[in-house]
């Protein structure tokens, strides 16, 4: 078996773990993992502590998960070599090698991680943002790595756990979680039955056992059907009462706002943190570079809570009453929050395609797309070549300047409905996508709207401004596209005017 991969990473050369004490903030994440791409929009900030124990390091996460800070506490145990470190983690995947590449202590560190084989290079900073040399030592560490620019996400600058107030903080203690997965490293599967009660979304609980024995009641109390449930429960073990709730996901990814309900419900129950379990799904899920140095994600809970018998049926429709009013007024507030107004997108009327064919130049962009508010600052102009297809549909082909060299890239509208209104099929995401032309004179401008999700939770949204001619824009037209990109929800710091050069322009069309 070849070496694995980190095996030739060499570490800081005399790396001192007192010199690397503190704080740092994750900036950057560079993996071929495909989750990372596909999540690349939910990132979140990410700070890391760091307190040296003799030669090992014991290290805490913080980060937000689903709108709740998590610190995350995990130890990287000396390997005997300074600067290379093992953090046991849970799973079929086995450990997880450390090798700190790089550092001043003063300002960043390159961080190298290999789990099953698989690499990952982080960078991490004193502060943000970074300066363009450190940026460059990064991109040389990744290109080493035998990596892309594709296969590298920017975390969010803003947002950290640590400008939150302490009691806003969740623990998950990976060596506590450890050590009790190795003291019970075994399968087991249990049945039952549920047999429905006279309320819809209301069970008992047969395990087949004699009557009155370990008997029980379950409660829906939330569930999308499609991406998760959210369950109360009351067992009896003789004259004792067991409540529980139950958090349960059909994927490894969940809706905004899931995990904040759960917690809320357990908090009615006068759950504490002391109440909250973690099953291991290390060994199921792809460890996922977004999460602090491959942490897993939480995504079935489950808490419990013994109290003495009492009659449940009236319980738990207050609790189920309770959480749904909490619910609706939750999704409220989140919505206020995400989503703000937006005005209906209409279409060109009586849009005339064979008038839109042609050359065009991108001009203006407006994005909810992480990537977008990472990279908007070296985005320029693009050309965009409009040409029917035998079915009269739209293919568009971009040239624009890439790492000093043109590149080019086409898509197929395909005409969807009302003429002005088309279709896109992302080939890499295998989602779809609604494009629609706004408004167009065709001579001059013309102002398209792209959206559609990659799942649930998983909105994007653009709007382009393309011009005809490859000259400064219009004050006019810049105040329109403004105006439509902030009826649209989009912030001023989300809409960016292009700046325009001659490079890739004038290749033959």
């Amino acid at each position: 078996m070849p070496p694995s991969p980190i095996s030739t990473i060499q570490p800081k050369a005399n790396f001192d773990a007192r010199q690397f004490a503190g704080t740092w903030f994750l900036v950057a994440v560079g993996s071929a993992c495909r989750f990372l791409q596909e999540q690349a929009h939910r990132a979140e900030a990410t700070a890391l502590h760091v307190t040296p124990q003799g030669e090992t390091m014991a290290v805490s996460n913080f980060r937000k998960l689903d709108g709740i800070c998590w610190q995350v506490r995990q130890l990287y145990a000396d390997t005997g070599v300074p600067g290379r470190f093992l953090l046991q983690a849970r799973g079929a995947r086995g450990a997880v090698h450390v090798v700190v590449a790089e550092t001043d202590y003063r300002d960043f560190a390159i961080v190298f991680l290999e789990r099953a084989r698989q690499l990952s290079v982080k960078l991490y900073a004193r502060s943000l943002p970074v300066s363009d040399p450190v940026l460059a030592t990064f991109e040389q560490h990744v290109q080493g790595a035998n990596l892309t620019e594709d296969q590298v996400v920017f975390f969010p600058k803003y947002g950290f756990c640590e400008e939150a107030s302490a009691d806003q903080f969740h623990t998950l203690d990976e060596l506590s979680a450890l050590s009790a997965h190795r003291r019970a490293q075994r399968c087991d599967t249990w049945s039952y039955i549920l047999v429905p009660g006279t309320q819809p979304g209301q069970f008992t609980v047969d395990r087949n056992r004699a009557s009155g024995v370990d008997r029980g009641e379950i409660q829906v109390v939330n569930t999308d059907y499609t991406s998760f449930a959210l369950l109360l429960a009351h067992r009896w073990a003789g004259s004792q009462a067991i409540i529980s709730t139950s958090l349960l996901g059909r994927s490894w990814v969940l809706p905004p706002g899931t995990l904040g309900k759960f917690i809320c419900l357990g908090r009615m129950q006068g759950f504490s943190e002391d109440n909250v379990v973690f099953p291991d799904v290390t060994a199921l899920v792809p460890a996922s570079p977004l999460d602090p140095l491959l942490n897993p994600v939480p995504v079935m809970l489950v808490t419990s809570h013994s109290r003495s018998a009492t009659p449940v049926s009236a319980q738990l429709r207050m609790a189920a009453l309770r959480t749904a009013c909490l619910g609706l007024v939750l999704l409220g507030v989140l919505g206020s929050l995400q989503t703000p107004a937006q005005a209906q997108v209409s279409v060109q009327p009586d849009f005339q395609q064979d008038k839109f064919l042609g050359r065009w130049f991108s001009v203006g962009l407006a994005s909810n797309a992480s990537w977008f508010l990472e990279k908007k600052a070296v985005l320029s102009t693009c050309k965009t070549m409009v040409v029917p297809t035998e079915d009269s549909d739209l293919n568009l082909t971009s040239t624009f300047l890439r790492k000093n060299q043109c590149e080019t890239r086409t898509m197929l509208l395909r005409r969807a409905g009302t003429p002005g209104s088309y279709s896109y099929r992302s080939p890499h995401w295998g989602s779809t996508y609604s494009v629609s032309v706004v408004e167009t004179n065709y001579e001059e401008y013309a102002l398209l709207f792209t959206q559609g999700a990659k799942g649930p939770g998983q909105e994007f949204r653009m709007a382009a401004l393309y011009s005809r001619a490859l000259a400064p824009l219009k004050a006019e037209l810049q105040e329109k596209f403004s105006a439509f990109c902030k009826s649209q929800g989009f912030t001023e710091d989300s809409i960016v005017f292009l700046p325009q050069t001659d490079k890739c322009m004038k290749q033959q069309e």
